[in-house]
């Protein structure tokens, strides 16, 4: 360690004294960042800090038709449950088919609450002649899908969910939704989301008895379109970051102007 010398008034001062003792830095490493440095690089900081404290909050977009969903989506796959070709129910104990699992609250119906292989035990449930959920919730009775990996977009076709008023409550993530309802006739209808924030599991919830066919449950990754800052914080940021590279630009020309002495 070299000591530098530093001029004292006072023989005896201790803050001198201690400042003595200061070892040498390396050529331009000791310089005095200018203020105006100083300012622009607190104004940076700020803002970012500003703009990264805030929190994203979790979000659902509802989508009522599969050509709409399937556009906001990145990445997909689509379980049809045709490889299932006996009943399986998963009223009592969970279902793995793949992707994800079925399961129920306890004291689910075991008359209806399986995957349905053709021949289809009720038309009522029936989608297309091909294999799929036969679902019924009621109050306190759920059906909830629990991903293998995080996901953000789910649809699905559904057939005789919400007749007549609203009977089953969908939620992912913390958020609710509303299933597009079936007036009575028990056609074909679609229900997706896309979520701003991954989920592993969601549920429908039982508000009173309903019976409904799922099929083609189509799941994975939705597009996402990274938050905009307002225009204002935009500005500030850029202005500040600004700052700081002319500042870093001055001083390097007044350090290479004015060399340090050895």
């Amino acid at each position: 360690m070299t000591v530098q010398p530093i001029a004292c008034h006072s023989a005896g001062h201790s803050t001198c004294q201690a400042t003595a003792q200061r070892p040498a830095r390396a050529h331009g490493a000791g310089r005095q960042v200018p203020r105006h440095l100083r300012r622009a690089l607190v104004l940076s900081l700020s803002v970012f800090a500003a703009l990264s404290g805030t929190t994203a909050q979790a979000g659902l977009t509802a989508f009522d038709d599969r050509s709409s969903f399937l556009a906001a989506t990145l990445q997909t796959q689509t379980e049809t449950f045709d490889g299932w070709i006996k009943d399986t129910g998963f009223h009592s104990s969970a279902v793995d088919v793949g992707g994800f699992t079925l399961s129920m609250t306890a004291g689910a119906s075991d008359v209806y609450n399986f995957i349905d292989a053709p021949p289809a035990k009720s038309i009522a449930t029936d989608i297309n002649g091909s294999t799929h959920l036969m679902v019924f919730t009621d109050t306190g009775i759920d059906l909830t899908f629990s991903f293998d990996q995080p996901i953000t977009a789910f649809g699905a076709d559904f057939k005789g969910i919400n007749d007549a008023f609203e009977r089953t409550l969908f939620s992912a993530g913390g958020q609710f939704a509303t299933v597009p309802g079936d007036p009575l006739n028990l056609q074909l209808t679609f229900f997706g989301v896309t979520s701003d924030t991954p989920f592993s599991s969601l549920t429908f919830h039982g508000v009173r008895n309903d019976i409904y066919g799922i099929d083609d449950v189509t799941f994975g990754t939705a597009l996402r379109v990274p938050a905009v800052p307002e225009p204002g914080s935009m500005l500030m940021l850029s202005l500040g970051l600004a700052g700081v590279v002319a500042a870093r630009r001055r001083a390097g020309r007044a350090t290479q102007d004015h060399p340090h002495s050895a």
